[in-house]
């Protein structure tokens, strides 16, 4: 809706952005004030079934490690991000779709192929929170990027940007 509003910037942001960002911030604070006053409370039924972590799971692992591999797993998708648009960016160049649609199809379904992953693993290890938290929690925090990434263009609106 904000590509098709009036070309707005202030301090050269779309105030959508700022809007996005209040939005979100808005959502935490619903969610914690949630937490400390919950609306229901879980009841044991004869269907319950009691939340076990896997033996397996539970084994010592050193701190260090895990953060070291975290962070070279995160270079690795950072990496591999970069790749892709730039595969992007060719495949718009040669096939003549148009970049919009490159990055709001193929790109961005190539992208959520991590979430997909990892919300599948944590489902097949019994962690459903954890993988309703990482579609949910996923997708409200990759809207933000479009309020950074508007921060970050100093042109204008990035928003009206988009069919130059």
């Amino acid at each position: 809706m904000v590509v098709f509003s009036p070309e707005i910037s202030v301090f050269e942001i779309h105030p959508a952005s700022i809007i996005l960002l209040l939005i979100y911030y808005a959502g935490n604070s619903l969610i914690q004030k949630a937490k400390k006053a919950p609306m229901w409370y879980p009841r044991s039924t004869i269907e319950t079934v009691q939340d076990k972590p896997n033996a397996e799971n539970l084994k010592k692992t050193n701190l260090y490690q895990l953060w070291f591999k975290f962070a070279g797993l995160a270079i690795i998708v950072g990496l591999s991000g970069y790749g892709i648009a730039e595969l992007g960016i060719s495949i718009a160049g040669e096939t003549g779709l148009s970049e919009g649609l490159v990055g709001s199809l193929f790109t961005a379904m190539v992208t959520s192929f991590p979430e997909l992953i990892v919300t599948i693993a944590a489902i097949r290890q019994g962690a459903l929170t954890l993988a309703v938290a990482n579609i949910i929690g996923g997708n409200s925090f990759d809207i933000l990027f479009l309020s950074f990434t508007d921060i970050a263009y100093r042109d204008g609106s990035l928003y009206h940007a988009f069919g130059h």
